[in-house]
């Protein structure tokens, strides 16, 4: 994300941003941080944490992680690496991957059947889905059976898609729901 210029207008001088978010976040968010320094995919980090909500519930890095392990999400990752954004979240992906510790501390939340099911099971872990955690619903749903190849890789695509223009309008416009819609575009 360096390579936009004004990247880092979601951030705060150093040393604030991390006491800020974890005070605010907790011990798991703590944990995950100092991962995320040390693998150096600190900035991905934060703007997913920030962008698709982060609960002492759910850390949604398992989620994200897992939508982007899927054979045509590779693929499809592939295809985007010219995107700067793709790129720190192919390397967010391969981290987390290649960590045991911090896959089974910090899994993906499993869906809970149907997407109605699934929506109640993060309403109990307060989730706000219809103002904070819309894509982490998104990403928890398995994507429907039932349609052809190409149909269900488009529809891969499609997801992949909303997740870098949701990251995409944090990093550029600090807009974490798109709340300010077309009047900030």
């Amino acid at each position: 994300m360096t390579t936009y210029d004004n990247a880092h207008r979601h951030r705060t001088p150093d040393g604030e941003t991390q006491e800020q978010t974890v005070r605010h976040r907790g011990s798991a968010y703590a944990t995950l941080y100092e991962w995320a320094q040390k693998h150096q995919i600190t900035e991905i980090f934060e703007v997913a944490t920030l962008t698709f909500g982060f609960t002492k519930h759910f850390t949604v890095i398992g989620n994200l992680c897992q939508e982007l392990s899927h054979p045509e999400s590779l693929d499809i990752l592939n295809a985007w690496a010219d995107n700067p954004l793709i790129t720190q979240l192919s390397k967010l992906r391969a981290t987390y991957d290649s960590c045991p510790d911090i896959h089974k501390i910090y899994p993906a939340l499993p869906h809970a059947g149907n997407a109605n099911q699934t929506k109640k099971k993060l309403r109990d872990l307060h989730a706000n889905i219809e103002k904070r955690h819309f894509l982490l619903c998104l990403i928890v749903n398995p994507l429907a059976s039932g349609c052809s190849e190409e149909q269900y890789r488009l529809r891969r695509a499609f997801r992949i898609w909303l997740l870098i223009q949701a990251l995409e309008r944090a990093v550029t416009k600090q807009c974490l729901s798109d709340k300010k819609g077309a009047k900030s575009s």
